[in-house]
């Protein structure tokens, strides 16, 4: 591990829970409308 990341280990992973489902939502998002816009033609 990085040594940045040393002193950082004692943060709680809220911000890689926020970005997960941040991510997770824009691509299921993505892949609702794509599905809805092939549907529609």
């Amino acid at each position: 591990m990085p040594l940045y990341f040393s002193d950082r280990g004692s943060l709680p992973r809220m911000q890689y829970v926020i970005i997960f489902v941040f991510f997770g939502r824009l691509i299921f998002i993505g892949i609702l409308f794509g599905h809805c816009s092939s549907l529609s033609k």
